[in-house]
């Protein structure tokens, strides 16, 4: 997966909408293990998603 081609957020919403950015591979790594335990799916389903442009839940939005 090209990191320069995804952005990903913490679901926080602020006065300015959803802050979105690019992810390091560190933050990729949490956000599809956070995926695989709130989606249910394997990593490899997570990652086939990814790649195929979709998106993911990983994590509670900070504001809920």
């Amino acid at each position: 997966m090209n990191l320069a081609n995804m952005t990903f957020t913490d679901g926080y919403i602020g006065s300015m909408g959803k802050t979105w950015r690019t992810p390091t591979q560190a933050d990729l790594d949490r956000a599809i293990d956070g995926a695989v335990e709130i989606e249910g799916k394997t990593r490899e389903q997570i990652i086939a998603i990814l790649e195929s442009g979709g998106s993911v839940k990983w994590c509670k939005s900070a504001n809920y």
